[in-house]
């Protein structure tokens, strides 16, 4: 939280064993509210080897102080409220100064937590955790002597991530450090709800939709959530008449992201129960586009219905997954005419403003199995995938037309030329596909990086018709099962244009082009041009692959 001050100087502390984290949550937080996001907080804190934080009451800035005001109007009565931040580090200086650069390197710092209390009537409180920035699950390796760098852990791909601010001391006396995480929130109940940690979480998190920080307060602006009445009120507080409104729904969700500059594209899984949730919602995640997850279930203790968001960040990798290829060599229900590469993901890792960051999500737990209106166990029910403004066909919708192109091209060739179009020919039914939205000058940048390895020689009509591309594209990946698990490496690309419209999508007119060792096709007039790559080729990445992948 930048712009965030102590109110008096503190040292660092030491939180190494045997200091007590569960102790130390029992002093910071009051009883009767949800403090596991907390604990999550700190069980990363351990596993990342933290050894020292600082404790810091807080000044009430604007943001603080617009938390109390909102709470005030929806109680209609003084509420106050407390903040203390916790800021954690690798390192034990030893002096346990934090105002020491070489004593406390400004890459050491590992995360930060604003921890709010609110002073309701009645000697009531309501704690909450109102942000968190973490860095991602990552872990301290030698790569020099006397030298450490943090890096990812092995197969954990967290692609909603921003660089954030914070400081440390007082008005008089600060240090500012940056680090770069996810962003975390957790609803209080009373004047933000799950919807809103959502929000907050998805779009402070997402570099594809950068904007100012969201804040609880700008959402209910957005919305005209001014507590004066109950049609005007979200969460509950006890006395409230049963008309108040305790949630926000799609359309809400939907005005905030326009709002903003964003646009959503969304899928309803109890009225399409033909789209799988995690087919759906990860080509998003790939992208850097977060998503909004909504779940429901029956919570069998209370005999109550469950409905929750949660933000989708990123996913877990399982290259030796036994699931794909079993599948289909041993003829399973559907016969997919494809593989997507969805089948090797473990897990999808999401912020759930219940129980904290970075919790990873079994890619099969919220699986549709039954109708879901008779589904009594938690099941997926709808994604709000956050995008670019002109982009208006989903990455599921762009694979399919992609595959059946990619084997439309493949069938018609007569005897391949080249060994890896042959081997992709005869294996045409067991292809995978990964997609990703890319823009143009991205997907240029890829096919340049080849250029200057050799691996790709570009005509003057090429270049131009690859200029001529839309500024978002859907690029689906064709490759085959060990290619892709063992070498991260493809044989093909076909791009659908991401602004394409339904009629456009319906009529196939969405194709731009396709390439595969020996030729490139493109859609516009159906041209055939040649195409020197002869073998496999890596797929598209993000600059920071792990330094430790499987």
């Amino acid at each position: 939280m930048k712009n965030a001050f102590a109110t008096k100087q503190k040292l660092l502390e030491s939180c190494q064993v045997p200091f007590s984290f569960y102790q130390f949550i029992d002093d910071l937080w009051h009883r009767g509210t949800n403090s596991h996001p907390l604990h999550r907080l700190c069980t990363l804190m351990r596993k990342m080897k933290a050894k020292s934080f600082i404790r810091e009451e807080l000044a009430l800035n604007e943001e603080l102080l617009e938390e109390q005001n909102m709470a005030t109007a929806r109680w209609k009565q003084n509420v106050g409220l407390t903040a203390t931040r916790l800021t954690f580090f690798f390192s034990l200086p030893s002096s346990l100064k934090w105002d020491d650069p070489a004593e406390l390197p400004d890459d050491h710092i590992l995360g930060y937590a604003v921890i709010a209390t609110l002073k309701l009537p009645c000697d009531q409180y309501r704690t909450y955790l109102l942000e968190a920035v973490i860095r991602p699950p990552s872990i301290w390796l030698p790569v020099a002597k006397d030298r450490m760098a943090i890096e990812p852990i092995t197969n954990y791909y967290v692609h909603n991530t921003r660089e954030f601010e914070t400081n440390i001391g007082t008005t008089a006396k600060s240090r500012t450090f940056t680090l770069t995480g996810s962003f975390f929130a957790q609803q209080n109940g009373i004047t933000h709800v799950c919807a809103h940690a959502a929000l907050r979480m998805a779009i402070n998190s997402s570099s594809a939709l950068t904007t100012k920080k969201l804040t609880n307060q700008k959402i209910n602006e957005i919305l005209g959530i001014d507590f004066s009445s109950p049609e005007k009120c979200v969460g509950h507080i006890e006395g409230d008449p049963p008309e108040t409104k305790a949630g926000l729904d799609i359309q809400e969700l939907e005005k905030v992201i326009h709002q903003l500059g964003g646009k959503i594209i969304s899928a309803n899984f109890v009225q399409n129960t033909s789209v799988e949730y995690d087919q759906f919602i990860y080509p998003f995640v790939e992208s850097a586009c977060p998503v909004i997850l909504g779940i429901e279930g029956w919570d069998f203790r209370s005999s109550k219905r469950i409905n929750h968001v949660v933000s989708v960040l990123g996913h877990t990798l399982n290259s030796d997954r036994w699931e794909p290829e079993a599948r289909s060599g041993y003829g399973g229900f559907p016969v997919e005419p494809y593989t997507p590469v969805t089948s090797w993901v473990g897990h999808y890792i999401i912020n759930d403003d219940n129980f904290g960051m970075y919790v990873t999500l079994p890619s099969d737990m919220l699986r549709n199995y039954l109708v879901p209106s008779k589904n009594p166990n938690l099941h997926a029910t709808m994604a709000v995938a956050i995008v670019p403004s002109d982009v208006q066909i989903s990455g599921l919708a762009a694979e399919g037309m992609a595959v059946r192109i990619a084997q439309s091209l493949i069938s018609r060739i007569q005897n391949p030329p080249l060994i890896w179009l042959k081997r992709l020919a005869q294996q045409s039914q067991s292809i995978v596909s990964r997609t990703l939205l890319q823009t143009k000058a991205s997907y240029k940048q890829y096919i340049d990086g080849l250029v200057q390895n050799g691996q790709v020689i570009l005509t003057p009509e090429i270049e131009q018709r690859l200029d001529d591309m839309p500024e978002h594209i859907w690029v689906s990946e064709i490759t085959l099962p060990h290619l892709y698990i063992g070498n991260k490496h493809k044989l093909g690309d076909v791009i659908i244009r991401a602004n394409a419209t339904d009629e456009e999508y319906l009529a196939g007119e969405s194709f731009e082009l396709a390439w595969f060792p020996g030729f490139i096709h493109f859609g516009s007039d159906h041209k055939i041009f040649p195409w020197n790559v002869q073998t496999h080729l890596p797929l598209i990445r993000d600059e920071e692959i792990p330094l430790l992948e499987w």
